[in-house]
């Protein structure tokens, strides 16, 4: 709600207010972004649609309103099951450069959890030349300066307590 002259605090606030054009065009970096902590839902929706999964727009959003630790990992979990080919990452990969750009960042240190690929039982060589071929975009028009370092994280699934709430299941 505007009042004359003053924008309402709970829109001045709020986590979907864009920034001014000021903010917006100045150049940026980002020093620590997880991959797959940037797939937002609309490519989560997309993801699941892939392969074969149905789901609304609710439905992925709710996967995202998560209240706890507990909560983030379940959402961690659904974001990493449905990366289950090198298209995926590239995929990913190709998403958050395009919102990286849209951002005027200039540069992005992205880390990649190797650790759940791993896990997973991935080929590192095969994703990373996923997260390759997404980085350089799907046209020649899409490139730009911004340049990408990616990063390993190395953490492994641990159980979540209580147990019987482990996200990552037996294993």
């Amino acid at each position: 709600m505007h009042t004359a002259g003053r924008t309402a605090e709970s829109e001045t606030n709020s986590p979907n207010r864009q920034p001014s054009d000021f903010i917006r065009f100045l150049p940026k970096a980002e020093l620590h972004l997880h991959l797959e902590g940037s797939v937002e839902p609309a490519t989560l929706l997309e993801l699941q649609r892939r392969h074969g999964i149905s789901a609304t727009s609710a439905e992925i959003d709710h996967i995202y309103q998560y209240q706890d630790f507990t909560g983030f990992l379940l959402a961690f979990k659904k974001v990493t099951e449905l990366l289950q080919s090198p298209e995926d990452y590239e995929l990913i990969t190709y998403r958050l450069m395009e919102r990286l750009r849209s951002e005027n960042v200039f540069h992005a240190e992205v880390y990649v959890s190797v650790g759940v690929c791993h896990w997973q039982g991935k080929d590192f060589e095969i994703i990373f030349e996923a997260l390759e071929r997404g980085r350089e975009g799907r046209n020649s028009s899409a490139k730009s300066s911004l340049t990408l370092a990616t990063r390993a994280c190395v953490s492994l699934p641990m159980p979540v307590r209580p147990p019987d709430r482990n996200p990552f299941g037996e294993r």
